[in-house]
């Protein structure tokens, strides 16, 4: 007890930096995995919050028939990005729940249909259906 009463801030400090290096291993990790195996969707911002670091999207995609739920903090570019808005999404094929949002170039009312397992490039003409 006596160890670790006079060590207390060793151990705070010991522990904050382990977590701090495990946050940007996993960082890495994951996106070197939505790198090396990705596809194109589509999502749709549900709501918009406000949250201490900035608004938040939180927003919805389908892989593979099953329904996804992500969200993105937009910060400055709070003004142009609006609830039922369309983004384009890339995703990790080995893990859908990870992703990347792409705000621009913005999802045009032309895409009606989003194949199942997306799109192997980003869309980005008017010409596919």
């Amino acid at each position: 007890m006596k160890f670790i009463k006079k060590n207390l801030r060793i151990i705070i400090i010991i522990s904050f930096c382990s977590l701090c290096i495990f946050m940007i291993i996993k960082n890495w990790n994951d996106n070197k995995k939505l790198e090396k195996n990705h596809k194109f969707t589509i999502g749709t911002i549900n709501e918009i919050r406000g949250a201490k670091g900035g608004p938040i999207a939180v927003f919805t995609y389908n892989v593979n028939g099953k329904l996804y739920t992500g969200d993105l903090i937009i910060g400055d570019q709070s003004g142009r990005v609006k609830e039922n808005q369309r983004v384009y999404l890339k995703y990790c094929t080995e893990e859908p729940d990870l992703t990347e949002t792409i705000l621009y170039p913005p999802v045009t009312d032309s895409i009606k249909y989003v194949p199942a397992n997306g799109w192997d490039k980003l869309p980005v003409n008017d010409t596919i259906k």
